[in-house]
């Protein structure tokens, strides 16, 4: 129990400060608990100290495992001559080469235009379009009288179509392109306003699937389309009309001309290609299959060249990386373990064995001579432009050297790295330090990441070590809890015992002042 939070105390009335004689003495018994305090604290840096070392070594660990992989040295870059005609993205695997594309034509999604219209109103247009709907047999009384179907992509589409108007009537073409727009046919229905002055409409259909395979049928039981709108319906071999189109009868939008009324304005139509001279065809204008790995977006027609070549610019930021990691993990190693002579000032992790060890066996795989590519002719960092400061022990990564390297021996530097260039090996996560050997870890991820592993990951080697610091952190906080439970019997001790020595004193002074009274009592009579 702390100190203050006993029940006794000492009211003083003896003239002696015994409360503060009791709080020395406790402070002066509670010393070795102190010193508990203080251990607790070096173990709970240490093991904080531990946690950034490992958040560190997962870094370079990551920053190792990137340059084993295939995908940092076959990053590509792909480059249009002609925007305007052709863009093209490619990915990691994208096959490198030049590829000249011409473009004949591109792929382009059926549209089909009404009738014009001098309002958006049918009635007004048809003059008296239900006297003219009743002629053709159609009363359009019922619900479901307006209703027809659109047939896109083998997928029938009941289209129903109900009138705005709240005295009912006729719908207006308004009323039919949201219901269209409504139905979800993969078909999108626009009002055209095709003159201005005259105030004349067309509805304009267009399938949102390009391809010459795609057209639009549609099934009219009611006379909408064709007495209504002007469509002229054609059966195809499969039974359900289609609007045929043929360069001959494309609508216009003069009165006079036959083709006055609704037809076809966009035929449906592949997109059409070469590359290197190898035709092709496409139904849709982002093409995947020209180029492997690369896709292609067509603009416009015209000839346009595609280069594709490796992206040497993702390979070097992942070996800047790997420097950046390394250098700052060694700042974090040597700040741990240092010691400041004129200070007397030790780093948390001071003469700590395990981190030594690291230290050096970082310094020798990375900062050294050590082989990590045995079939050379590049076989250690230094020869592709990693290099180690002899003042320091820092990396710095040489650029031109390293784009030398790889023009005259490319192989080479990628099994450098370990990734699998012709030979290159990449070993499974459990493996540990002592399989650390030249013909089984070809390339410095490789090696790195097998002596990393087993330090970082679950379980492993720090992890047990901060296991075992949480353990040393538990137990001295049980001691300190029983040494304060000590320290409050003692103190209650101390006070039971001054307490008494209170009690005493105040009788020795009582009894003093009765003598003292007595004797002047005596000494008067005389």
């Amino acid at each position: 129990m702390p100190i203050g939070s006993t029940s006794m105390s000492l009211p003083g009335l003896s003239g002696y400060d015994f409360s503060g004689i009791i709080d020395k003495m406790v402070q002066a018994y509670k010393l070795p608990e102190n010193q508990l305090f203080d251990k607790q604290g070096r173990l709970q840096t240490k093991k904080t100290a531990w946690m950034d070392v490992n958040t560190s070594l997962l870094a370079l660990d990551t920053a190792a495992t990137a340059l084993r992989s295939a995908s940092t040295w076959t990053a590509t870059q792909t480059v249009s001559s002609n925007t305007s005609i052709l863009s093209v993205f490619g990915g990691t695997n994208s096959v490198q080469g030049t590829y000249s594309i011409t473009v004949s034509s591109l792929a382009q999604a059926e549209a089909i235009a009404t009738s014009v219209s001098t309002d958006t109103d049918i009635a007004s247009v048809l003059d008296s379009v239900s006297t003219k709907m009743a002629a053709a047999g159609h009363s359009y009384t019922a619900a479901g009288d307006w209703d027809f179907t659109i047939t896109n992509n083998g997928v029938a589409h009941n289209i129903s179509v109900k009138s705005s108007s709240t005295t009912g009537g006729a719908p207006t073409l308004e009323d039919i392109r949201d219901s269209i727009n409504n139905a979800n046919a993969g078909v999108s229905a626009t009002l055209a306003l095709v003159d201005s002055v005259n105030k004349t409409y067309r509805l304009v259909l267009t399938n949102n699937t390009p391809g010459a395979a795609n057209t639009l049928k549609f099934s009219d039981p009611n006379g909408l389309l064709q007495t209504g709108l002007g469509l002229q319906l054609t059966a195809s071999t499969d039974g359900v009309p289609s609007v045929t189109y043929s360069p001959t009868n494309l609508i216009s939008n003069d009165p006079s001309s036959p083709n006055y009324a609704g037809g076809i304005t966009q035929q449906a139509t592949d997109a059409s290609l070469t590359v290197n001279g190898v035709p092709m065809t496409s139904t849709a204008n982002t093409i995947t299959s020209a180029i492997s790995g690369a896709t292609i977006t067509l603009s416009t027609t015209g000839t346009a060249s595609v280069t594709v070549a490796q992206d040497i610019s993702v390979t070097k930021k992942a070996i800047q990386d790997f420097v950046d990691k390394y250098n700052s993990l060694q700042k974090l190693i040597k700040d741990n373990l240092s010691y400041d002579a004129d200070n007397k000032q030790a780093g948390p992790l001071f003469g700590d064995s395990l981190l030594m060890g690291i230290q050096a066996k970082l310094r020798d795989v990375v900062g050294g001579n050590t082989i990590v590519n045995p079939t050379g002719p590049y076989k250690i960092l230094y020869d592709v432009g990693i290099k180690t400061s002899d003042r320091d022990g820092t990396l710095t990564f040489d650029t031109a050297k390293f784009d030398k390297a790889m023009s005259d021996h490319p192989e080479s530097v990628v099994n450098m790295f370990g990734a699998p260039y012709s030979g290159g090996t990449t070993p499974t996560d459990d493996l540990t330090d002592t399989m650390l050997v030249p013909n089984l870890h070809q390339g410095l991820g490789n090696y790195l990441h097998a002596y990393l592993n087993p330090l970082v990951k679950f379980q492993g080697t720090i992890d047990q070590h901060k296991t075992s610091l949480d353990t040393q952190i538990k137990d001295l906080k049980s001691q300190i809890q029983d040494f304060e439970d000590r320290a409050s019997d003692y103190e209650e001790r101390l006070k039971i015992k001054f307490a008494s020595l209170e009690s005493l004193l105040m009788n020795f002074n009582s009894q003093g002042t009765w003598l003292s009274n007595q004797l002047n009592a005596m000494t008067a009579k005389k």
